[in-house]
Formats: C-alpha cells, sequence, structure tokens
C-alpha cells in the first residue's frame, strides 16, 4: 500500500463490494464507489447488488479486467449526472397520473379530519378524473410507478457479451412471491438459492430483466415475471448484500448502502392515516432487515460506507440533489478509509468487524464537517429554486440575499473539510461560489450577479471574494443556541437590534453548530 492509502497489489483474499438499494439514492453509491476505485484503488473480486444497487451492479460487470474498471465507474458516474427528473427513472402509471396535486391534498387534508367547504368541493371536481382512475387501477394497478425509463437506459448501455466476460463474479438479489424465496442471478443470467451458490430451477434469464426484478419495489414499481414466477425488490430480504458476498468467497467487503442505518425518531403517529402507517412500518421492517445485514459485514473483515445526511427521498430526481449526494457519497468513502488508515488494511484485515478508526474525534469532526457542507448546500439549493424563470418571484431581493449568506458560510466550512486527510469531490472548491444544479434556469447567473428591476430588483452584484453578509440570525440546528450575524460577526442573540431591509424582516439561517464555530467571533 502507499502513503496515499491507495492499493497496490491484490490482496491474496478475494474481496467483495456490497451495494444496497434505496431508488435514486443510488446516486451516493455511484460518488462512494467512484473514490473508493479512482482515489484508493478498490478493485474487487466479488460484485453484489440489491435494487438500485443491481442497477449500478449491471454497468460495473461490464469490467473485463481489473484495468477497465475506472473507465465503467465513470460510465456509472455518466448515467447518474444525467439524469434531469423522474421521468429519466420512472413514470407515474395512467391511474396514478390522473390525481392532481390539487386532489392529493384535498384527500389528505379531509383525511386529516380537515372538512373546509373548498375541499370538499375541490373532490366534487375530480369525481371524473377519479372515475377514471378507478377504471385504469382495474386494467394497471399493480404499481404506482413505471419503470419503463430505467429498462430503456439499461437496453440501450447492456453489452451482454461483455458482461459475461466480467472479471468479477455478481449476484442480483430479488424476491419469488409465489414462494417468498430470495433467489440470485449471476453475469451470465443463472438463478441460485438463497446462499447464493446453490443452483436454482429455471434460467438462464436476461442480465435485464433480474435487474428490473432486483428493482421492483412494490407497490412503487411492478413485479417481474422471469422462469415462471413473480419477482419484486430483493430488499424485502437483504438491503445490503453482504452475506452473498461472503457466500462467494470474499474475505474482506466493502458496502456501501443508500441509506443511514435505522428509521430514526418520528412525531406522534397516533393520529396518522393508513398510508401514513403503512409507509411507516414498511420503514422500520427494512431498517431492521439493513441492521442485519451491517450484522453479517461486522462477522467478518469489512468497512461501512453509509450516509451522514438524507439528502433527498428515493423516488426524487433532480440534477441538483443527486449532484449534492454523489459529492457526499464522496466525502464519506473518503473519512471512512482515512479513517481506519488506508484501503490497505482493510483488505488485508483477517479478524471480524470493521477496523476501528484511529482516532475517533477525528473521524467525528469530519462528519461533522461533511454534515455542515451537504447541509449548507441542500438549504442553499432549496433557494435557489425559488429563483428559477418562470415561477413566481416574490421576495426574489431575499431570496438572493439568503443564497449569498449560505454561500458564505460554506466557503470556510469546505475550505476545513479540505484541510482533513483524504480528497474532496472534484470542483468542491468552488460550490461556495456558484449556483448548484438546477432543472431550469435561475434568473441570475450565479449568486454574485445583480439581479436586475423586472426581477424585483434591484439587487447589484457584488464581490464573491470581498462579500459580506448583512444581518441575519443563525440557530445551531439541534441545539437551538441562537447567534447574530452583524457586519460578518458573529454575537449573542439579543444583543443587537432587529435589523430590517425595507419592510423585509432579517433571515434566519439554520445550520449545523459546526458552522457556529467557524462564523468569526465579534
Amino acid at each position: 500500500m502507499r502513503d496515499d492509502g491507495r492499493v497496490t497489489r491484490r490482496h491474496p483474499a478475494l474481496v467483495g463490494l456490497a451495494l444496497g438499494g434505496g431508488g435514486s439514492k443510488g446516486a451516493f453509491q455511484a460518488g462512494s464507489i467512484a473514490t473508493l476505485v479512482g482515489d484508493f484503488g478498490l478493485r474487487p473480486d466479488v460484485v453484489t447488488g440489491t435494487s438500485v444497487g443491481s442497477i449500478n451492479v449491471l454497468v460495473l460487470a461490464h469490467a473485463r479486467t481489473p484495468d477497465e474498471f475506472p473507465e465503467v465507474v465513470d460510465r456509472m458516474l455518466a448515467i447518474w449526472t444525467s439524469l434531469r427528473d423522474e421521468s429519466d427513472m420512472f413514470e407515474r402509471r395512467p391511474w396514478l397520473a390522473e390525481v392532481t396535486p390539487g386532489m392529493r391534498r384535498a384527500a389528505g387534508e379531509v383525511a386529516a379530519g380537515r372538512l373546509r367547504p373548498e375541499l370538499l368541493l375541490e373532490l366534487a371536481r375530480a369525481v371524473g378524473p377519479l372515475r377514471r382512475m378507478a377504471s385504469d387501477f382495474r386494467d394497471d394497478g399493480d404499481a404506482a410507478y413505471s419503470l419503463a425509463p430505467v429498462e430503456r437506459r439499461i437496453r440501450a448501455l447492456q453489452e451482454p457479451e461483455r458482461i459475461r466476460s466480467s472479471y468479477a463474479r455478481i449476484r442480483l438479489s430479488a424476491v419469488a412471491l409465489e414462494s417468498g424465496a430470495l433467489r440470485w442471478t449471476d453475469e451470465t443470467g443463472a438463478l441460485y438459492e438463497a446462499d447464493a451458490t446453490t443452483p436454482a430451477a429455471g434460467g438462464p434469464v436476461a442480465i435485464v430483466d433480474a435487474v428490473l426484478a432486483s428493482a421492483a419495489f412494490s407497490p412503487a414499481f411492478p413485479p417481474r415475471r422471469m422462469a415462471g414466477e413473480t419477482y419484486v425488490d430483493g430488499g424485502f430480504r437483504t438491503v445490503i448484500p453482504v452475506r452473498a458476498a461472503r457466500a462467494l468467497g470474499a474475505g474482506p467487503v466493502v458496502a456501501v448502502a443508500c441509506a443511514g442505518a435505522g428509521i430514526g425518531h418520528a412525531r406522534s403517529m397516533s393520529r396518522a392515516n393508513v398510508v401514513q402507517v403503512a409507509v411507516r412500518a414498511a420503514g422500520a421492517t427494512l431498517a431492521e432487515i439493513g441492521s442485519r445485514d451491517v450484522e453479517d459485514l461486522r462477522r467478518g473483515p469489512g468497512l461501512l460506507v453509509d450516509p451522514l445526511v438524507d439528502v433527498h427521498g428515493f423516488l426524487d430526481v433532480d440534477p441538483g440533489r443527486l449532484a449534492i449526494d454523489i459529492d457526499l457519497g464522496r466525502m464519506v468513502a473518503a473519512e471512512r478509509v482515512a479513517a481506519v488508515g488506508g484501503l490497505g488494511r482493510v483488505l488485508a484485515a483477517r479478524d471480524p468487524g470493521a477496523p476501528a478508526p484511529e482516532d475517533p474525534d477525528a473521524l467525528a469532526a469530519s462528519e461533522a464537517l461533511t454534515c455542515a457542507v451537504t447541509r449548507l448546500r441542500l438549504d442553499a439549493w432549496a433557494e435557489e429554486e425559488r429563483l428559477l424563470v418562470g415561477k413566481p418571484r416574490s421576495g426574489a431581493a431575499l431570496t438572493l440575499a439568503g443564497v449569498r449568506a449560505r454561500k458564505w458560510l460554506l466557503r470556510p466550512v469546505v475550505e476545513a473539510r479540505a484541510a482533513l486527510p483524504g480528497p474532496m469531490p472534484p470542483g468542491s472548491g468552488a460550490v461556495w461560489s456558484v449556483f448548484e444544479r438546477h432543472a431550469a434556469p435561475l434568473v441570475v447567473r450565479d449568486p454574485w450577479a445583480g439581479l436586475s428591476a423586472r426581477n424585483e430588483g434591484p439587487v447589484p452584484a457584488v464581490d464573491r471574494d470581498a462579500y459580506v453578509p448583512g444581518p441575519f440570525t443563525l440557530v445551531a440546528r439541534g441545539t437551538g443556541a441562537r447567534w447574530r450575524i452583524v457586519d460578518g460577526r458573529r454575537r449573542p442573540a439579543g444583543e443587537e437590534p432587529a435589523v430590517a431591509v425595507g419592510s423585509v424582516p432579517v433571515p434566519t439561517i439554520e445550520v449545523e453548530p459546526v458552522v457556529v464555530t467557524l462564523v468569526p467571533e465579534a
């Protein structure tokens, strides 16, 4: 192993890469893999996938030699960065497309017991669409969405002969509805039983069918028929397929999840409706399955890379949040590898369990900065969305001021994170100076350009390097501690009189506590 932590020779033990499920959260996974492969030299001998992890495995399986692995990782990243909206991944079924946002809001309000006349009127107008919806549901009601866009993409990119020649052994998980059995598909389309090594009846199957079966998370996506049975998402039995990688002979396993461990604490569910209860219960079940998979990882040498921040939902697709999630994956992978003294230490490990961090406090500090970078970028992205061309721009001046203040906060956090061991995502040094990615153009070209009078200006352009934000209130996320920022200096809230820009109130920005420590003291 070199001083920079890269692997310079193959360890005798087979190396596994286990990729978990999570819908569009697979962007995090793509970023993590890019850093593990490109910056630390990971070349797995065994690659297993569940759900969106199987989609990523399909791309990785095109590597016929270890030297081709970086090339296919670049292809995988290009796919994720090309996505613009949900239609690039899935389509609403006709019965769901009949339900307008107004209908959904009205139904939710009525279900919550708020029976206002205007809501009932909205539902009355929906009688015709609801009838068509019921008819469509009878004909096509096995799922809310279709995976047709994903299918078109993977059919276009697959090269079956190249996949069959993959140097890495692969396994894709799926669950048969008729028997409830967990089954696996390999690079040739052969089927295996739950242990991932015993041949199963049926097959071979088309690799595209195996991927779509693995990603068929019901009821969002339809089941997939193959080899005489009906299959759904493998995540109903294994979220992070570590055990299959070990069954194929992998000693050390690097596992990349798409969601953090556990389900988190929710507000009271005592008045939740049936849909909210069902979603929460499903989340608890998947969290328990994922926890068992993590325990499997700890039974042998391995490393877990999982997100620190929930960037978006598993059905959310937009270029800005996907890019932020990719960069989060890169940062988390880098700091997890750095924390254990390099990837070589993981791959050479003989004892169960991931290597302990060499300096737990250093890892905690790095993770805090990573969370701060990610959440500030997410907050800026949300503010920037209000500046999209074609959207109502009420308060555009205040919105631009809020974006600039977040960029000002972001700069020292990015610099502090970059000063720690481990590579940063490409271009991260400039994230404070530019807008995040958006599906549509914004009314100004960058955060430091001025708003024109027709866009509710005039707000003049500023020198980004010399910029000092106007007064705002800083709230530490979690503790709720508050500070006033005046002339770029931190002061306890209450010491400064309230300041307004004309009739516009001073903005309040909630940030990670670590950001508070980086704001200059008065």
